[in-house]
């Protein structure tokens, strides 16, 4: 009786590294994702960073150039409806 529990033991033990093999080898074979690379995310953020000052700068411009038409004679404003 002592042999065949040792017998078990031993093909236990035989199973579990089979098993642990068989893991580490899936593990090893399932391609992993690529380091990410941040250069080009602070490119871009720098970019858009430029792109809202020069935005910020255009627009009032574009607006304020153009005349406010502020100087309309009062008889024409009377003649407009209400």
């Amino acid at each position: 009786m002592r042999a065949s529990a040792e017998d078990s033991r031993d093909a236990l033990s035989d199973l579990e590294s089979e098993i642990f093999r068989a893991e580490t080898i899936m593990a090893l074979k399932v391609p992993s994702m690529p380091q990410l690379e941040y250069g080009d995310c602070y490119k871009f953020v720098a970019s858009a960073g430029m792109a809202l000052v020069a935005g910020a700068v255009a627009v009032p411009w574009l607006f304020l150039r153009e005349p406010f038409d502020l100087t309309i004679a009062s008889s024409k404003l009377q003649t407009l409806p209400p």
